[in-house]
């Protein structure tokens, strides 16, 4: 049984092109099947500005591998761009583990004060991914997803967090 203990903070600036800064706040992640995750959520302290994330595996004791740091950071770059750092096929991503269902990650974070909210995900019958945006809350009159998953995703890159996965 592995537990990812605490996180704390979720301020980030990112400064990719020397004049262009952004003030990327995350606010709060669900996950929902996705790698070593069954149902989780994680929400971040508004009021600190660095992120630690540490963890306990209670099958080993002493040891922090294996607990899901890695997912977790996975299940953000999932979110925000539908690729993973490890290079995990997105075939691979559901938590083998659990019985066959969709995998699901929501992320819930501010851009420059501005609200959004990522719905990204994998449906298994037929597998098919997906990627829906919204601004301030999850509903059809507040909807900013594009025509395709693609250009949903080219979308946020270009227009909300301004940077792609490499400089991520």
């Amino acid at each position: 049984r592995q537990r990812l203990n605490t996180i704390e903070g979720k301020r980030i600036f990112w400064n990719n092109t020397g004049a262009n800064v952004l003030n990327l706040t995350f606010e709060k992640i669900k996950i929902d099947n996705f790698m070593c995750f069954d149902k989780e959520q994680f929400e971040f302290d508004s009021n600190k500005g660095i992120s630690l994330i540490t963890g306990t595996n209670n099958d080993i004791p002493g040891s922090k591998n294996g607990c899901g740091k890695s997912s977790l950071i996975n299940a953000f770059t999932f979110a925000l761009f539908g690729k993973m750092l490890n290079q995990v096929s997105l075939k691979r991503i559901s938590n083998r583990h659990l019985p066959v269902r969709n995998t699901e990650v929501i992320l819930h974070f501010r851009a420059d004060e501005k609200s959004f909210i990522i719905v990204s995900g994998i449906g298994v019958s037929p597998f098919k991914s997906y990627c829906k945006l919204y601004k301030n809350s999850i509903s059809k009159e507040n909807e900013l997803t594009k025509h395709s998953v693609r250009e949903t995703r080219a979308y946020i890159e270009k227009n909300i967090i301004r940077t792609d996965f490499e400089v991520f």
